[in-house]
């Protein structure tokens, strides 16, 4: 789960009070990691890792050089707001995937973000509230950042 951590902290320090709503993103308040919950809040986003592309090899000796996780970010608006849910998420979209990588702070065994399409409306839940999602791909070391001993 490096890297969906690493991309949780940078979607806190990146998307700012201007995107939607009274506040920015907040770990375990409007920000999840792989679950999104069902009760509240209303505007909320999640970050979950999907199947992805078949690693990339060094030569010959069966050691993963680079790997290709995907990673969905969901975002809930508000009851009836798909003009602000769509917004937010578009915003999401261009800060994650205009970011320049290697980068030392947040993304440093990413060496590429790829964006997949433009925020997908995925319908609304139960209560009205509209969603979105948006495909990324990455490009990262053999190792995404968790430790190997």
């Amino acid at each position: 789960m490096a890297l969906l951590d690493d991309i949780a902290t940078f979607l806190v320090a990146k998307v700012t009070t201007a995107s939607y709503g009274s506040q920015g993103l907040v770990a375990g308040v409007n920000l999840f990691v792989g679950r999104m919950p069902a009760e509240a809040p209303n505007a909320a986003v999640v970050v979950q890792q999907y199947e992805g592309k078949n690693s990339g090899f060094t030569m010959g000796n069966g050691i993963t050089a680079l790997d290709y996780p995907r990673v969905q970010i969901s975002v809930r608006g508000e009851r009836e707001d798909y003009p602000g849910a769509y917004a937010w998420a578009n915003t999401i979209r261009n800060v994650l995937g205009g970011f320049v990588v290697p980068d030392a702070t947040y993304f440093p065994h990413v060496a590429r973000i790829e964006l997949m399409g433009i925020p997908n409306p995925i319908g609304y839940d139960d209560v009205e509230r509209p969603r979105f999602s948006m495909n990324f791909q990455f490009t990262t070391n053999n190792t995404n950042g968790v430790p190997t001993t």
